[in-house]
């Protein structure tokens, strides 16, 4: 299990973020969650799943975690900080 700890910018917007987010899910094997508060949700290629993460209402400034367990776990990470470059420019790569 791999975790990343980011601050939601200041620029983004949560459907878009959570469109991202989604959109990135299929390519691995590997589960992905995002955790914001208390609350973790199932990051997966779905309506549903975009829904949830809009759901957490992420404010700008805030930390959130993603989470990422499974084989392939490394490389999606690394996948996850580059899209998510454009929701917070300094994420060390």
């Amino acid at each position: 299990m791999v975790k990343i700890n980011l601050k939601f910018g200041a620029d983004g917007g949560t459907a878009r973020f959570a469109t991202v987010l989604v959109s990135n899910a299929a390519q691995f094997s590997s589960h992905v969650f995002l955790k914001y508060k208390q609350k973790t949700v199932p990051v997966k290629n779905t309506p549903k799943s975009i829904m949830e993460i809009v759901d957490l209402d992420i404010r700008p400034f805030e930390d959130y975690q993603v989470i990422v367990d499974g084989p392939d776990e490394d490389h999606a990470l690394f996948v996850y900080k580059l899209r998510l470059q454009e929701f917070q420019p300094d994420i060390q790569l």
